[in-house]
């Protein structure tokens, strides 16, 4: 994937791979929560779900 071992080690050259990666899957979590909050609203089973959810995890 890499062209040289020397690319791999650069810290700098990873972050410019690693940033854009990064904020793809955080935009894409935003997207994600924002569509999934605007469904509970069209869909009352799904907020119940949601609320479920978060029972589990907060105890």
């Amino acid at each position: 994937m890499f062209a040289g071992a020397d690319v791999t080690y650069d810290p700098h050259h990873c972050k410019q791979i690693i940033a854009p990666i990064r904020r793809r899957c955080y935009w894409g979590a935003v997207v994600f929560y924002y569509s999934t909050r605007t469904m509970t609203v069209i869909d009352p089973s799904l907020h119940d779900k949601e609320s479920y959810l978060r029972r589990e995890i907060h105890g």
